[in-house]
């Protein structure tokens, strides 16, 4: 067996989750092109995925459509009927979990609730333990969810709970996305405060994306989309990313693995919230950039990812820019400042056309402590490794992905701890959450470990 089969079980619960899953397989399967692609993991065709909802809507088609989808096995679609209200707390909370009250449960409706969830749990795992027992050898799990939701950010709370007491050493990644700071749902802040305590606790990295800020970089890079950017282009855009990160088991002349990557970008356990940015990404089915793009064009739209502001501050930039302020776009230091940094240049000949140019070698590293803005006190916190491998057949011809632990989710985080706060103070919507098996010291609880994360990244960058 090939050192480098080691395959990944892919985690997708909710709609957010199973949308995102979904795109994240397409993606790899357009790309699988050879029997030296260990990423996916294929058996007997199939993909090392579950899908988990608690209702059929999104996942059903992918049992009905087997034409569509012949990648995803039929025995790995899990679902209930009907769903968690988008409340965590219905998500979460089990049999099992709420056993000391159940003599005091007067809706029936809630016992009901409470069943389903204990049933999905169980098939969940059993389908878990049956995927990694046909696995070579098993190397992660990659959970894909929304924080904003009740089956993403509950369900995939109390899923990542029971996997670590089960798979203790096993290193597990939570693909968390952000809801709109507009409001996609009324629960959403508490249901990303207890969502995000969860995932604190229990995996090893939680890479988080924001749908506000993609959906900036859409609008402002994107010459392919209809004028209003929508989910499917936002989920095309990150699955675009996970698969560049996922990708580097593929890489023959490589010696990473993506978990080695992730692992080494987080210096400390308390701050594990890391960020994808790569180029091209792809967009409408194929990538947003031809294969004779030139190394420049491609760092400066690598540097258009990272810090996307709103519309009115960017217009702002624009026109301090074109006043002749040199400095409009660069970041605010305590603000963006990232910890680490990972750069990984790819293509055939990287050697010739980028690592012999000191020119291109500086262009690069300039726009990365521009944007990424690397603390002082970590010499080691930019690490730029250049691959010399063809990208995949009909792809671009040069690559760049990035990892960086940044302290802008500190940014976020607060913002939606703010609101969460202003509404537990007045009990606003906790009638919602209690009389479904939360309790004020649960809320407490996930409040202190939130202000935890937001504390020890902004003092690491004092």
């Amino acid at each position: 067996m090939c050192i480098r089969d080691r395959s990944t079980l892919f985690l997708n619960v909710g709609q957010c989750g199973s949308q995102l899953g979904v795109a994240v397989l397409a993606q790899l399967r357009a790309q699988h092109h050879s029997e030296n692609d260990f990423s996916v993991g294929y058996q007997s065709g199939k993909t090392h995925a579950v899908f988990i909802d608690t209702e059929p809507k999104v996942v059903k088609p992918l049992l009905d459509d087997r034409k569509m989808y012949p990648f995803i096995d039929p025995k790995s679609i899990l679902f209930s009927q009907n769903g968690r209200g988008n409340n965590w707390a219905l998500g979460y909370h089990d049999l099992k979990s709420s056993e000391h009250r159940l003599a005091s449960i007067p809706e029936v409706a809630e016992l009901q609730n409470f069943k389903e969830n204990t049933s999905l749990i169980e098939r969940s795992l059993e389908t878990i333990r049956r995927e990694i027992e046909s696995m070579d050898t098993f190397m992660a799990t990659l959970m894909t969810h929304s924080l904003a939701g009740g089956t993403g950010s509950g369900f995939g709370s109390r899923l990542l709970e029971e996997l670590r007491d089960e798979y203790a050493k096993v290193f597990m990644a939570s693909a968390a996305v952000f809801p709109l700071s507009g409001g996609e749902t009324t629960l959403q802040h508490y249901n990303t405060l207890l969502a995000t305590s969860a995932c604190q606790r229990h995996a090893d990295v939680i890479i988080h994306f924001h749908n506000e800020k993609i959906s900036r970089v859409l609008g402002r890079q994107s010459t392919s989309l209809e004028k209003v950017v929508n989910f499917n282009n936002v989920n095309e855009y990150i699955a675009s990313q996970l698969v560049s990160l996922i990708k580097v088991n593929d890489l023959q002349k490589y010696d990473r693995m993506y978990p080695d990557l992730l692992i080494e970008n987080t210096p400390l356990d308390e701050c594990k919230f890391l960020e994808l940015f790569a180029v091209p990404y792809q967009q409408t089915g194929k990538p947003i950039l031809g294969p004779e793009t030139s190394w420049e064009t491609l760092i400066d739209r690598l540097s258009g990812l990272v810090n996307v502001e709103p519309d009115e501050e960017h217009a702002a930039r624009l026109k301090a820019l074109a006043a002749g302020n040199a400095k409009a776009f660069l970041p605010r230091e305590s603000a963006h400042a990232s910890l680490s940094l990972k750069c990984i240049m790819r293509s055939a000949d990287v050697e010739k056309s980028f690592s012999s140019s000191e020119i291109l070698t500086n262009y690069l590293d300039k726009k990365l402590r521009q944007h990424f803005v690397p603390v002082s006190w970590n010499e080691e916190s930019v690490s730029v490794d250049c691959v010399a491998e063809k990208c995949s057949p009909g792809l671009d011809s040069k690559s760049i992905s990035v990892i960086s632990n940044r302290v802008f989710i500190a940014d976020v985080l607060q913002e939606t701890q703010s609101v969460a706060r202003t509404k537990y103070k007045v009990k606003a919507y906790l009638h919602w959450y209690y009389k479904h098996g939360v309790t004020p010291d649960d809320f407490d609880d996930a409040f202190e470990v939130v202000d935890t994360i937001i504390d020890n990244y902004h003092t690491l960058v004092e």
